[in-house]
């Protein structure tokens, strides 16, 4: 197993952070199907432009767990402008690589991140 999965992303597996629900949150995007599946949920909070909080919920495999948890840590403090560009490739990045079988999580992480921006700038 570890040498399949990056160091960064055992990390956010075993410790994730930001797993939690923020009540009131200005955006919030879903995939899946939360209790039938795999899903997650992203929540942000957003002040001048810039996500002043982010969380996600997610008890599927653990490469969702640690998708949820590097994301929301990316996202602290970024200008909304910047959050929305970024992609796939940059989640996969910022947890040290993924499994090629496994990049569709950090894909459905990034469109759930979109889902929440659009709803809190609508």
């Amino acid at each position: 197993m570890a040498d399949r999965f990056s160091e960064t992303l055992m990390d956010h597996f075993l410790d994730p952070r930001n797993r939690r629900a923020i009540p009131h949150a200005h955006g919030t995007g879903i995939s899946g199907q939360p209790g039938d599946g795999p899903f997650m949920i992203i929540q942000i909070l957003i002040d001048s432009d810039r996500i002043t909080d982010a969380a996600f919920q997610s008890h599927t495999c653990g490469v969702t767990v640690a998708c949820g948890s590097a994301l929301t840590e990316l996202l602290h403090g970024m200008p909304v402008a910047e959050a929305c560009r970024l992609t796939c490739d940059d989640l996969i990045r910022a947890l040290g690589d993924v499994p090629p079988d496994k990049r569709h999580v950090p894909d459905a992480a990034i469109r759930t991140l979109h889902a929440a921006l659009n709803e809190a700038v609508v």
